[in-house]
């Protein structure tokens, strides 16, 4: 982990940094199901709660977007492979089911219908940043 941290402020948003900045953020409307929600899809081992306002001119929200079809999650179901027993990837991360790696811990077993739960999940949260990339268009590299 590159220092992820996960803040909650008082005005019920979410934000998830990366070494301090700001990755995106999830208006959860002070719901309870909204705030679990948010935080399912970070990776951060960190949470903290702060007492002021987000301060949500700096930081992107997601804009959620279109999502893969049947046709593209059997795709990559099928290349991914699920195994429902936590291993390491080859390169020291511990990942289960089709590729998740949050929360996953040596000796974790899981069923089918979590590994597709945490699919979904992860799916989310990867569209949105892909949707957020090409919605703000082409990068300028100069």
């Amino acid at each position: 982990m590159m220092n992820d941290q996960v803040t909650l402020y008082a005005d019920g948003e979410v934000v998830e940094f990366r070494s301090g900045i700001p990755l995106r953020r999830v208006a959860t409307g002070r719901k309870i199901p909204a705030l679990i929600k948010a935080l399912k899809f970070s990776r951060s081992p960190h949470f903290t709660i702060s007492g002021d306002p987000a301060p949500t001119d700096k930081i992107p929200q997601s804009r959620g977007g279109q999502h893969i079809n049947e046709v593209g999650l059997k795709l990559l179901t099928t290349f991914e492979g699920c195994e429902l027993e936590a291993y390491d990837d080859g390169v020291g991360v511990l990942t289960i089911g089709y590729g998740h790696t949050a929360g996953v811990v040596e000796g974790m077993a899981i069923t089918q219908a979590e590994a597709e739960e945490f699919l979904r999940q992860d799916l989310e949260e990867f569209e949105s940043y892909v949707t957020d990339l090409v919605n703000d268009g082409p990068l300028d590299l100069a």
